[in-house]
């Protein structure tokens, strides 16, 4: 299950994170994979490396960092936290102010979460928190809605679709987004992550491409890239910050060390309701 479909993905993600906890900050990704398949997942995050880049235990660590950042920085009393996917990212334990976390994704990642939380919780290692998990395709439009529709209107909300965007064609994004504001209200939050357009022609996206679709059942046919003026003509209402992962490696762990590497350039926005 767990080499197979978006899990796999997913799995890359967590290894990334857990190559450096200091400067990723998840103290967790570690125990996200039990020690049965940790050398598996290791000669997989290898293989990645070898075959699309070896940065990225960098890049995801700060951009786990920028997200940690933005939801203690906006998190205030009566907060709910959605995370639309969750994958096996670890906010809800590592964030330092109280919230309660709704995790979304397909209902078999939910499941196997739920199992290494449970088996980490009894044993003490993972630290207990609010969350509930959803499991269902956030791009079915029908069970979207029906969800967002269920949210606690009075309460403040934080979505954050990290690692999502790329994977998505380019009308199925705005309409997840356009569903997602017409239930935020003023003092909301809606953060994500994006490949830069200018970026497409990038012969790393192609090996990147070629690497996945070694192992995902459906296969990627094309990446999508957004346009930062897009962006922001397409959220209106709202002060909008949108940051490379250069620029953030700078701003949050005082290093340079990907400004003239060839990576996947990540581009952070966080949109603040007005």
């Amino acid at each position: 299950m767990i080499f197979s479909g978006l899990p796999f993905l997913a799995v890359i993600v967590n290894e990334s994170r857990a190559k450096d906890s200091a400067k990723s900050f998840d103290i967790y990704a570690r125990n996200w994979i039990p020690p049965n398949l940790q050398q598996e997942v290791s000669l997989l995050w290898n293989e990645y490396s070898d075959k699309v880049y070896c940065y990225d235990d960098i890049v995801l660590s700060v951009r786990n960092r920028y997200f940690l950042n933005m939801f203690n920085k906006h998190i205030e009393e009566n907060t709910d936290c959605i995370l639309m996917p969750c994958g096996l990212v670890s906010y809800p334990m590592t964030v330092n102010k109280n919230a309660k976390f709704i995790e979304i994704d397909f209902p078999e990642l939910v499941e196997y979460k739920s199992k290494i939380i449970n088996l980490n919780e009894e044993k003490n290692i993972f630290r207990k928190c609010n969350r509930t998990f959803i499991g269902f395709d956030i791009c079915n439009k029908s069970k979207r809605k029906i969800f967002l529709t269920q949210l606690d209107p009075e309460r403040k909300k934080i979505f954050l679709l990290e690692g999502l965007s790329y994977y998505l064609t380019y009308n199925d994004w705005w309409s997840i987004i356009y569903d997602i504001i017409r239930v935020t209200k003023k003092g909301d939050v809606i953060a994500f992550d994006f490949w830069l357009i200018n970026e497409k022609n990038k012969n790393i996206y192609r090996k990147l491409k070629a690497f996945c679709n070694n192992y995902l059942k459906n296969r990627i046919e094309k990446f999508m890239f957004l346009d930062a003026e897009d962006i922001l003509g397409k959220m209106p209402q709202s002060n909008i910050e949108i940051i490379s992962v250069k620029e953030a490696e700078v701003s949050i762990l005082k290093s340079s060390y990907l400004k003239k590497k060839c990576i996947l350039n990540d581009t952070y926005v966080t949109m603040l309701r007005t």
